[in-house]
């Protein structure tokens, strides 16, 4: 990183995927980078050295009491140790039980000293195969140029090295395993949930109305979802922000109100923090009768056209916000094409949106139907 003039260079892991992205606007310095990076992405040392200062160890201080050390150790305990996060932890767990998203994809420090050094080589073997990755391309480099230096550096390694024969295919080859570790389960009631978190200055109790809603690929679906929820929550004003406000159940609005984009399906919560106790089910009743009066009276034409107005320059413009804007299209096109999708689905925003600005001037109803699609009727 400190000889480079990248203009990104990390990695991020999800539940169901990781992704290793790097940039730089030099050419010379662009293949430099992918030389070493795709070096550790593809051909990674993994020593147990390595393992014992990440992962954990046993440790002991200058009185000799022993604890249990290690970088990622260490950062879980900082993230469990958070009241926010720990909240947000349980959303998702309600609404994936029994898959890989009801797991923490960093780890529970709980659990983490329980993972051995094998499991960590075995694990790695299975998942960060060639066979399981998907390679993102942008920029003003031939494609061909690309794919040769990967072609010469990399990819004859990776067949020496695990003698498959490999059909390329536009989609991903997703294993039954990866998919049942994905599949969800169909919620039919309403499940309240009671969890507590760590202690923090908060005044109250957060409280969290939440829905799953379609697939991530679907784009219509997902768009649908923004475009409603931006018109109920955008700001103060906003219909249910402003129930809710007004109502004095709670202090504010959750920080995490809104939604959820980057599972394999779409996560749409609302909700207040500083709820006193006993109030949790004003929350709710609340919510869902703003909604219902919603469903049936619509909301003022002027609140819906300017989030039309919102959403269609959000679409438009091009803005470097943490890291350069080609991040962007590789989350739009993961979202789609590492769940079986096709790859350009995830690219067509502006396109897709014309279909919901068609719908709202030609279905006086669309907006009452969109709340009793995703909510009422979820």
């Amino acid at each position: 990183m400190n000889q480079s003039i990248n203009t990104f260079l990390n990695a991020m892991t999800y539940p169901d995927k990781t992704i290793y992205p790097a940039s730089s606007t030099v050419k010379e310095d662009y293949f430099r980078i992918m030389d070493v990076y795709a070096d550790a992405v593809f051909f990674p040392l993994l020593r147990k050295e390595t393992f014992l200062q990440e992962g954990h160890r046993l440790e002991f201080d200058e009185n000799e009491k022993c604890s249990i050390q290690g970088i990622v150790y260490n950062e879980m305990k900082g993230s469990y140790s958070s009241f926010n996060s720990v909240a947000s932890d349980e959303i998702i767990n309600s609404l994936f039980e029994n898959t890989n998203y009801a797991y923490d994809s960093g780890g529970d420090p709980l659990n983490i000293p329980d993972f051995t050094y094998e499991e960590f080589l075995d694990f790695h073997k299975k998942y960060y195969s060639p066979s399981n990755c998907l390679v993102f391309l942008y920029g003003n480099i031939s494609t061909e140029e690309q794919l040769d230096f990967l072609q010469d550096n990399f990819l004859n390694r990776l067949e020496k090295k695990y003698k498959f024969d490999f059909t390329p295919s536009k989609l991903p080859i997703v294993s039954e395993e990866i998919e049942n570790l994905e599949k969800v389960q169909q919620i039919s009631f309403h499940d309240v949930i009671y969890k507590s978190a760590p202690a923090s200055e908060k005044t109250g109790q957060n409280v969290s109305i939440n829905w799953r809603c379609d697939e991530n690929k679907n784009l219509l679906s997902k768009l649908e979802c923004v475009f409603i929820n931006e018109i109920l929550t955008n700001h103060d004003g906003s219909p249910l922000s402003k129930a809710l406000i007004d109502s004095g159940l709670g202090d504010d609005l959750l920080s995490s109100t809104g939604i959820i984009g980057e599972l394999k399906n779409i996560v749409i919560n609302f909700g207040l923090h500083g709820v006193k106790k006993g109030n949790e089910h004003k929350v709710f009743e609340l919510i869902q009768s703003e909604l219902k009066k919603i469903a049936e009276t619509g909301v003022p034409r002027k609140i819906v056209e300017s989030i039309l107005m919102a959403i269609e320059f959000s679409n438009r413009e091009i803005l470097r916000i943490d890291g350069p804007y080609s991040l962007i299209y590789l989350d739009r096109v993961l979202n789609s094409w590492n769940y079986g999708g096709n790859l350009f689905d995830g690219l067509k925003y502006r396109k897709t949106f014309e279909i919901i600005k068609n719908n709202y001037e030609t279905d006086e109803f669309y907006i009452q139907n969109l709340v009793k699609k995703y909510f009422l009727n979820n």
